[in-house]
Formats: structure tokens, sequence, C-alpha cells
């Protein structure tokens, strides 16, 4: 869903390939790698069917986890990293421990995923509906104050699932957000008021 005027642009999304590597990171007890906090609710199996890397290799995939993490969060205008092929998966060859990882665990993950994304959609249209255009209110708002026009800039969320509930700062441009705080709009007009006046 995005948001669009002549000098600025609000992308929304909740993308599957963050959704999966998140599974994964919380399925194999990474998190909170990436600086995330854990998805909620928690998909961390029991300590008897968590997935262990071979023994003293966790360090690995610890770094091949957020390798990875850090190309999927790429800005927008470089190739989009999404090479998930299974049940191989060539792309990770050499990245054994995160190859092992998604090989044991990609098939539940990817349906975890879609159910997520399929969520978000179900939410972005009901707030369509019910005429809450959160991000136009916040821009408005912060011209009023201006007394001007907002300059150009562009801002992607990605909504996500996470149990603490806030806005973070992953890359340029880019933010992530917690699906509940995106659930409230009044909770999500205050905290991206000042991430807005920032770059406006």
């Amino acid at each position: 869903m995005r948001r669009r005027s002549k000098t600025w642009r609000v992308a929304e999304d909740a993308p599957t390939d963050l959704l999966i590597a998140l599974y994964l990171r919380d399925a194999a007890g990474l998190a909170p790698a990436g600086s995330l906090p854990a998805i909620e609710p928690s998909v961390a199996p029991p300590f008897s069917d968590r997935y262990e890397p071979a023994p003293g290799r966790i360090d690995a995939l610890h770094a091949e986890w957020t390798a990875w993490w850090q190309r999927l969060l790429a800005p927008a205008d470089r190739p989009k990293f999404w090479n998930l092929e299974p049940p191989t998966f060539d792309e990770f060859e050499h990245e054994p421990e995160l190859r092992q990882l998604l090989m044991a665990r990609f098939q539940v993950a990817r349906r975890w995923a879609g159910t997520q994304h399929e969520a978000f959609g179900d939410a972005s249209v009901l707030r369509i509906q019910q005429g809450e255009y959160d991000i136009n209110g916040v821009v408005v708002a912060c011209e009023r104050s201006l007394g001007r026009k907002a300059e150009a800039f562009a801002l992607d969320l990605a909504v996500l699932p996470l149990a603490e509930r806030g806005i973070w700062i992953v890359g340029p441009n880019r933010l992530v957000v917690t699906t509940s705080l995106r659930a409230d709009s009044g909770a999500f007009r205050e905290a991206m008021a000042p991430i807005i006046a920032a770059v406006a």
C-alpha cells in the first residue's frame, strides 16, 4: 500500500522475505539478532524440537543470518535479494549453517510468513475502508506546523509482528513498525510525527 504526493512517498508492506528470516531466526534461538525483538506470538519451538546447528557452529549461524538480514534490508533501489529456492538453496552455498537451517525449516516459515502477509493486507484494506489515512494525516499536520509543504522524501515501512511495540530505523529511509503499533491509529500517528518532521 502506498501513499503518494508530488513531494513525498511512504510505502507500507509486511515483506515476506523479512518475515521468513525472522521466523528462522527465532526457530533457531538466535533472537534478538538483527536488533529486533522476537516475533509475536512466539514461534520458538520447545527446546527438544529447536533447530540445533552442528556443535560449535551457533556463532557461524548467527553471523550468516545477520549478513543475510543486512542484504534483505538493502535499499529498494538495489537488486532484491530473494533467492530462496528449495530444496537445496544453492544461493547459500557459502553459508552452510544458514543453508541447513533453511532446508530444515523453510516450508513452515513460508506458511507462517504467508499468513502474516495476508493479515497485513486485510488490515490495510480495512483501514482504507474506515477512512484512516494515517500517513497523510501526519504529513498534513507537519506541513501545518512548518507553514509550508513537505520537502521530497521517501520512507519504506516494514510492518512486522514483534513482541515489543515500537518503531526501529533499520536502513536508509527504511523503518520497522510493529503490527500492534500500526493497528493503533492514534499511537501510530504520534510515533510517526517526529520521524516525518525530521525528513519533511
